[in-house]
């Protein structure tokens, strides 16, 4: 089995439930709390990990409790981890939940010290593992150096979710093989045009995630915008992680060899099973359960 590194953040969510949002100098009343691990690298790692591929996980956590509670966590679900321990706090969100979407507060602490040291860590284990997925909760200049150093080496595949969205320096463009923004990120990369003309640009392989709208990429055979479906009429309860799950179930196709469309087709599925519980890794799907949700939804 092919074997991929995701590289990213570390949180712990601090997640609240409320019917109503506080306005400037309000305080209401909340309906629940609870506590998740979270980060959008370490979702992707997990959501990677609950379906079954082969996994190591590269972060940044602190040495205080939090960072006890992730990493004990994150191994608690058989994930692999090669963390850095920085003298900066864990990183935390803050995840207001209000009528099934959300809003979300993050402190990256941790998340923005990736020393030299840690840097030629990963180097040294490059050549372990095919493809490497990031994201850019951590320094986009530790980004772009880490994508330069993974293609020092050959046939390695480099997977990037832009998010937080931020215009990405020319440099790292033809670093990437597959970059994954949803409709709002792509318009603010860098690139301009219409989503239709970023879509044939290259490189990358641009695939846009439309939510409940599906997925869209450019078909360079048939010259045309391709757009896969969703799942239809699941029960939202929370779009927490789904963006990850998407992101860490297209990856895995991507291992198996599968096509873009069909990879697409899984990694909706999959997100669009994570939105039906609570949680951004809790909610995380089993090869198994998208495949069983593609055939009953087909």
């Amino acid at each position: 089995m092919k074997k991929i590194a995701v590289l990213g953040s570390s949180n712990l969510d601090l997640v609240f439930t409320t019917t109503q949002l506080p306005q400037a100098g309000e305080t209401v009343t909340g309906q629940d709390f609870v506590m998740h691990l979270g980060g959008k690298g370490a979702n992707q790692a997990v959501a990677l990990q609950k379906l079954g591929a082969d996994v190591t996980f590269f972060t940044a956590v602190g040495q205080d409790a939090f960072a006890t509670e992730i990493l004990t966590g994150l191994s608690a679900t058989g994930l692999k981890v090669v963390p850095h321990r920085s003298t900066q706090p864990t990183g935390v969100a803050q995840i207001n939940l209000y009528e099934g979407d959300n809003r979300i507060l993050v402190i990256p602490g941790a998340n923005h010290d990736w020393p030299a040291s840690y840097l030629k860590r990963i180097a040294e284990q490059i050549a372990d593992f095919d493809y490497f997925v990031l994201q850019l909760e951590i320094p986009l200049p530790v980004v772009t150096r880490l994508c330069q150093i993974i293609r020092q080496f050959p046939n390695k595949k480099i997977i990037l979710n832009p998010a937080p969205a931020q215009v990405l320096p020319p440099e790292l463009w033809p670093l990437v093989d597959y970059l994954t923004p949803n409709e709002h990120e792509l318009h603010l990369l860098g690139r301009r045009g219409t989503t239709a003309e970023l879509l044939q640009s290259s490189p990358p392989q641009i695939v846009v995630t439309k939510g409940a709208a599906g997925a869209s990429y450019f078909d360079r055979h048939q010259q045309k915008v391709m757009t896969v479906p969703a799942l239809a009429n699941l029960k939202v309860v929370d779009t927490t992680g789904a963006g990850d799950t998407f992101n860490g179930a297209f990856v895995y196709q991507l291992v198996q060899g599968a096509e873009l469309a069909a990879a697409l087709a899984f990694a909706n599925a999959a997100a669009g099973l994570a939105t039906t519980k609570v949680g951004a890794q809790a909610g995380m799907p089993s090869a198994a359960a998208v495949k069983e949700a593609q055939s009953k939804h087909s």
